[in-house]
C-alpha cells in the first residue's frame, strides 16, 4: 500500500498588514516634513516668514483676489504666519502634507496596497519648499510656501467634487462650474482639476459615450477659453504671459532643476485619474511601500543643504535680532571658505560689536561660489538692504527696501526696515505709518508697538543699542548713490574716502580702506583717528607698521605701537621671503595656519577674491 505524500505547503509570501499599508507611509511623511522643518530649517522658515506679508484686512484681500489663484495666495500667506514659530511651522505643514495624502487617496480611489503612492505628490511639496535656496530671496510668488501643497489639495478636491457626479450632464456642468471658479480661487489648480476630470472621463462605461465625448469637448474648451476670457474682461496688473500659470511659482530657464518636484507631482495625479482604481495598481504593497521610502529618501537627497546658504540665514538673522555676538560666533565657527555675502555679513557683525578693528581679519573671508543660478543677483538681493543699514547709509538702505517692493511685493522685513530708516532720519509720522501696518500683523506687534514709542518720544532712539549705534555712523552726505552692480566694492570705497566725522566714523572709513586694500589712504587717517580715540586698534597698528617698513618711514611715537606687533612682523616678513619660490597654493596655507588672522596677510593673499 502507497503512503499518501503530505500536501507541499507553498512558501508564505511577503505580507504587509492592511493598516500598515496606510499609517506606515502617513506617518513617514509626516515625521519627515515635521522633524526636518523643526530640527533642520528654522533659519529657513523664519526668513520664509519675514519675507512675506499677511493683513487681516478687507484690501488686503481684495487686493489678493484681483487676480488668478488669489485666494490661495491668501491663505498660502495667511498660514506662513505660523513659519514665525519654527515648531508650530513645521506641525501646520506636515499636517497639510499627510492631510493631502489622504485626500489623494479617497479622490482617486486608491486602495491600502496603494497608499505609498499618494505620498509622491507631499513629498515632492515639501522638497519644492527646502531645494530654493537663494531664490527665497527673489522669488515673485507671495505665499509660495503653502502654494504647491494647498493648490494639489484644492485641485484634488475639486476632481473628488466632479467624480462623485454620476449623471453626466450635471457632471458637465460641474466640470465647467469647477474650471471657472477653481481658476479665479486657484488659478493654474483648477485647470489642472478640469484636465483631471477629462482623463478620468476615457475609462467611464461607454453607454454614456455621447456624454463623455460633451464632458471632454466642453471641458477642454472652457480651459482653452476661460484664463484668455479672465485676462480680456478683468485684466488689470495681470500678465498675459502668465494666463495659464498663475498659482505656479516664477522660476528662470536657468532653474530647471527646481521645477521637477511639480512636474513629478503633476505626473502622479495624472496617473492616478487614469489608473486610481486599477486593481493592478493596489496589489503591490510592497512595491508602494519602496516607492514612498524613494520619494521621501529624495527630500533628504536633494534638499538644499548648502552651508553657505545657511550661514547667511544664521547671520542675517542674528543681525536683525542685534545678537552681534552671535552672528560673529557663528562667523568663527564656520568650516569652509565663506562666500562674499557672508564675509560682508560678519564684518559688519564686527563693527556693529565694536571690534573690527581687533578681529575682522581674524574672521574667515573668501569668496566662494554661490550655489545657485541667480549667483549674481545675491549680494543685491540678500545683503544690500541689511548691510546698508547696519553701516549708516539709512537712505541707500531705504531706496533697497523700496526697490525690493517694487519688485517682488511688499514684506515684513521690508516695512521692519522702512520703519527704522524712518525713525533715524527724523520721519516720525512715516516711521508710524509703517508701523501701524506691521502692528496688524499676527507675529509682529509688540515689535511695532516698541518702535511707536520711539516715534512718539524721539529721544528713546539715542539710547536703543541698534538705533544709536547706527546713528553715531551717519553722514550728512548718505546719498542715493549708483553702485553699477558692484555694490559691496562701491561700499567699502565709498565709506574709505570719507573725511572727518566722529570716532566710530574715522574707524568705519579706515576699516573700509583697509578692506579695499588702499594701505595709503587708510595710514594717512589715523593720526586723526588716534588723536580722537587714543588708541590704535591691532588691525591698524598692523597696516602702519607694514606702510612705514615698505616706504622706509618712521612710525610716529603718538602710534603707540605694541612691540609684539613689530616682532610679529618681521616674523612675517621672514616666513614671506623663505617660502616665495614654494607653489602659491602650498605658500598660502603654511602662511596662512602662523598669520591668518593679521591685515599682512589678506593684504598679500585676499586681492583676488571677487569682491562684489
Amino acid at each position: 500500500m502507497k503512503k499518501k505524500r503530505a500536501p507541499q505547503t507553498a512558501k508564505p509570501r511577503l505580507q504587509i498588514h492592511g493598516y500598515a499599508q496606510t499609517w506606515f507611509p502617513a506617518i513617514a511623511l509626516f515625521l519627515t516634513a515635521f522633524l526636518l522643518l523643526a530640527l533642520g530649517y528654522s533659519d529657513y522658515m523664519r526668513k520664509v516668514e519675514s519675507l512675506s506679508l499677511f493683513l487681516p484686512t478687507g484690501m488686503f484681500f481684495d487686493q489678493c483676489m484681483s487676480a488668478p489663484a488669489g485666494f490661495l495666495q491668501w491663505v498660502s500667506l495667511w498660514l506662513t504666519q505660523a513659519f514665525y514659530s519654527p515648531w508650530l511651522g513645521a506641525l501646520v505643514f506636515a499636517a497639510l502634507l499627510t492631510t493631502l495624502a489622504f485626500t489623494i487617496k479617497g479622490a482617486f480611489g486608491l486602495s491600502r496596497g496603494a497608499f505609498g503612492l499618494a505620498i509622491v505628490p507631499p513629498a515632492m511639496a515639501l522638497l519644492g519648499l527646502l531645494n530654493l535656496g537663494y531664490v527665497i530671496f527673489s522669488l515673485k510668488t507671495p505665499g509660495y510656501a503653502f502654494l504647491f501643497p494647498l493648490g494639489l489639495l484644492a485641485a484634488t478636491l475639486l476632481y473628488w467634487g466632479v467624480r462623485a457626479v454620476k449623471i453626466w450632464w450635471v457632471r458637465l456642468l460641474a466640470v465647467l462650474v469647477a474650471i471657472v471658479a477653481g481658476y479665479w480661487l486657484t488659478g493654474f489648480y483648477g485647470l489642472l482639476a478640469g484636465g483631471l476630470c477629462m482623463l478620468s472621463e476615457i475609462k467611464l462605461n461607454r453607454k454614456e459615450l455621447v456624454g463623455h465625448i460633451a464632458i471632454i469637448v466642453v471641458g477642454i474648451a472652457a480651459i482653452i477659453i476661460v484664463p484668455k476670457a479672465w485676462f480680456s474682461l478683468v485684466g488689470g496688473d495681470l500678465m498675459i504671459e502668465r494666463t495659464y500659470l498663475y498659482g505656479l511659482p516664477r522660476f528662470s530657464a536657468e532653474e530647471g532643476a527646481l521645477k521637477a518636484p511639480y512636474w513629478i507631482a503633476f505626473a502622479c495625479l495624472v496617473l492616478f485619474a487614469l489608473c486610481g482604481k486599477s486593481k493592478w495598481l493596489g496589489s503591490k504593497p510592497l512595491a508602494s511601500l519602496i516607492v514612498c521610502v524613494l520619494a521621501l529618501g529624495s527630500v533628504f537627497v536633494f534638499r538644499n543643504t548648502d552651508p553657505n546658504f545657511r550661514l547667511t540665514l544664521s547671520l542675517d538673522r542674528a543681525l536683525q535680532e542685534g545678537d552681534w555676538q552671535g552672528a560673529l560666533d557663528r562667523a568663527k565657527a564656520f568650516k569652509g571658505e565663506p562666500t562674499r555675502l557672508n564675509t560682508a555679513l560678519a564684518d559688519v557683525a564686527a563693527i556693529r560689536l565694536g571690534v573690527a578693528g581687533d578681529e575682522l581679519f581674524a574672521l574667515p573671508y573668501g569668496s566662494a561660489d554661490y550655489k545657485t543660478a541667480r549667483a549674481l543677483r545675491v549680494m543685491h538681493e540678500a545683503g544690500a538692504l541689511p548691510i546698508s543699514y547696519h553701516l549708516g547709509f539709512t537712505n541707500y538702505a531705504y531706496r533697497w527696501a523700496m526697490e525690493s517692493k517694487v519688485e517682488y511685493g511688499a514684506n515684513v522685513e521690508q516695512l521692519k526696515y522702512f520703519a527704522k530708516c524712518a525713525l533715524l532720519n527724523g520721519e516720525y509720522p512715516l516711521a508710524r505709518k509703517y508701523l501701524r501696518i506691521l502692528a496688524m500683523t499676527a507675529n509682529h506687534k509688540a515689535w511695532a508697538e516698541k518702535y511707536m514709542a520711539y516715534a512718539d518720544n524721539p529721544a528713546l532712539i539715542d539710547a536703543d543699542p541698534e538705533l544709536g549705534s547706527i546713528k553715531r555712523l551717519m553722514r550728512a552726505d548718505d546719498q542715493f548713490i549708483q553702485d553699477n552692480h558692484t555694490f559691496e566694492s562701491y561700499v567699502w570705497r565709498h565709506l574709505a574716502g570719507l573725511q572727518g566725522g566722529s570716532p566710530e566714523q574715522q574707524e568705519l572709513s579706515i576699516i573700509a580702506a583697509l578692506i579695499s586694500n588702499d594701505i595709503d589712504l587708510a595710514v594717512s587717517k589715523m593720526e586723526e583717528y588716534n588723536s580722537l580715540a587714543g588708541r590704535l586698534p591691532k588691525h591698524m597698528q598692523e597696516a602702519a607698521v607694514m606702510y612705514a617698513y615698505g616706504n622706509d618711514l618712521a612710525i610716529p611715537a603718538s602710534f603707540a605701537i605694541d612691540p609684539a606687533v613689530t616682532q610679529r612682523f618681521a616674523q612675517f616678513l621672514q616666513a614671506y621671503n623663505t617660502y616665495g619660490e614654494t607653489p602659491p597654493e602650498q605658500q598660502l596655507q603654511i602662511i596662512k595656519d602662523s598669520f591668518g588672522d593679521t591685515y599682512w596677510f589678506y593684504f598679500f593673499y585676499a586681492p583676488n577674491m571677487k569682491i562684489i
